[in-house]
């Protein structure tokens, strides 16, 4: 189905700006401007090949240092507007295969992980028992016994607990270390499972690719240790007056010389992303898959540059919540097009599922949506519970539209009890920096019968189910 968009002028922007990238990657790559498939397709016409890709950390603004994944996107759509519903990795990886919110599938944080999301309701689960052949290839989820215990549903795996050089790896149940960059493993494990799947190509496949980048500790391959990078430009929040924000963010103290820092070693672990993506959609368009296969790329979470005074993730402001979220399968959706519909994470599983006509009866009711459905989300969800494990932030949930971001927090970790209140008026201020509810200046706070009607529908979405009835998620 093909999507009705305008194309305004930031749209006729971004698209220059993604031919002056592509053009520049092409003259010092000398790859032709159009992949060309070096055999006759041989993808069986029907269910779509699947490949998700989720990076681990990864801004929404970092993908002009990947342009082979950009060419491979340039006849696909980007979703300007794909938001990560928690900022945490096990929670979040939870939400994206359950297509569920965190406080439905019970991962409040890392630890968790293992023994609360129920693997006989996952994208993997349900594909496998529709005659998927399926593959996960990089990391799980966080405190998964990776050596002892393969994760459920899929027919390979080649999964690890994190770092980049020396990695433990269990490929197939064989525990190993390996001695190669972690994402040039990755690469190789990518090309001999799908070389396995496609011996049998009336069976379609779904293979989810988790790479560690950018992830701490950011070590980039020995190639790109010292790779030139566009020059950092901080964003408005860097160095920004704070003293409407809540206490937490205010007592933050990062360093401008510690984001570039981090900054630049993200990106570079990325470059090895880029080329483990250029290997990838070759080898499918070589070996006549890649017009038959859905592929999506996103990241689980944002980074925080000194935005706020902060490193990291974990907080419901622009940098640690926006993903970058670029879709292909050539025919289903517009080529080439910026779609500005408000996403969450937890749509893939649902898009996913109505991509490969994939309708089981579901054990619980999804709470994402299907991309390739016409309607608008007019706002998101987003939620955090305390994660001792993993930062000290406070609990928190906020309701994210295109025009308001509206933030509680709470003092304790189920969210009971209102600590503060944020309200940010996104068309003047995208970046967050004046919190009309902290500001001391009552001449610019929403009225309080909007306040009143913000607070009760959070209130409500926190408590959502499904996408129908009275207690359907937004």
């Amino acid at each position: 189905m093909h999507l009705s968009l305008r194309v305004s002028a930031p749209v006729l922007r971004r698209r220059l700006w993604l031919a002056a990238v592509l053009s520049a990657s092409l003259a010092m790559s000398g790859l032709s401007a159009v992949h060309k498939s070096a055999a006759a397709d041989s993808a069986t016409p029907g269910r779509p090949n699947v490949l998700v890709i989720l990076t681990d950390d990864q801004r929404f603004d970092t993908m002009d240092v990947m342009p082979k994944t950009l060419g491979w996107f340039a006849d696909g759509t980007q979703f300007d507007n794909a938001y990560a519903t928690i900022p945490i990795c096990a929670p979040m990886r939870s939400s994206l295969m359950s297509g569920r919110y965190q406080h439905n599938h019970g991962v409040l944080n890392n630890q968790s992980a293992p023994k609360y999301l129920d693997q006989s309701a996952t994208i993997q689960k349900y594909l496998h028992d529709a005659g998927y052949q399926t593959g996960l290839d990089g990391k799980f989820l966080i405190n998964w016994n990776y050596a002892t215990t393969p994760p459920p549903n899929f027919d390979h795996f080649a999964d690890f607990a994190g770092g980049y050089t020396n990695v433990r790896w269990n490929v197939d149940g064989k525990v190993q270390t390996s001695s190669q960059y972690v994402t040039d493993f990755q690469s190789d494990r990518a090309i001999n499972f799908l070389d396995d799947f496609h011996q049998d190509p009336s069976r379609p496949w779904y293979l989810y690719l988790t790479p560690e980048a950018p992830h701490e500790p950011m070590v980039p391959a020995p190639q790109y240790a010292n790779a030139p990078l566009p020059p950092w430009q901080p964003s408005p929040a860097v160095g920004a007056d704070r003293s409407s924000k809540p206490a937490f963010i205010r007592n933050q103290n990062d360093s401008m010389s510690a984001a570039q820092t981090a900054r630049d070693a993200q990106l570079r672990t990325l470059l090895s992303v880029d080329d483990m993506m250029d290997r990838i959609m070759q080898h499918l368009s070589d070996t006549g898959q890649l017009d038959n296969t859905l592929v999506i790329y996103t990241g689980d979470s944002g980074w925080l540059y000194d935005e706020y005074g902060m490193k990291s993730k974990s907080v419901p402001y622009l940098p640690s919540v926006h993903v970058p979220f670029l879709v292909r399968w050539p025919g289903h959706l517009p080529a080439g097009a910026v779609d500005p519909r408000q996403m969450a994470l937890v749509d893939v599983a649902p898009s996913v599922l109505d991509a490969t006509a994939v309708h089981p009866a579901l054990k619980y009711p999804m709470d994402g949506r299907s991309f390739f459905s016409p309607s608008v989300r007019g706002e998101n969800l987003l939620e955090y519970h305390y994660s001792p494990d993993f930062t000290k932030t406070p609990s928190w949930a906020a309701i994210r539209s295109a025009s308001f971001d509206y933030v509680e927090w709470y003092q304790d970790e189920a969210g009971t009890q209102l600590q503060a209140r944020e309200y940010y008026d996104l068309t003047k201020d995208p970046w967050e920096l004046d919190n009309l509810l902290g500001d001391q200046d009552p001449s610019n706070d929403p009225p309080p019968a909007t306040l009143a009607d913000l607070s009760a529908r959070l209130a409500r979405y926190r408590a959502c189910r499904g996408t129908d009835g009275p207690s359907a998620c937004p």
